[in-house]
């Protein structure tokens, strides 16, 4: 039981870590087209 309920929670550990991964990927993706759209419409105001 012990080994089997150490296997999954090394399965989650692991998992967990990609999904923060991926999520910080996202957020820098997303800070950065924010970042162009406001240069955009700093751009057209000008």
């Amino acid at each position: 039981f012990s080994i089997l309920n150490n296997d999954t929670s090394v399965h989650d550990h692991r998992h967990g870590r990609i999904r923060e991964q991926t999520e910080e990927d996202y957020f820098k993706s997303t800070a950065k087209r924010q970042k162009l759209h406001e240069n955009a419409m700093t751009q057209r105001a000008q």
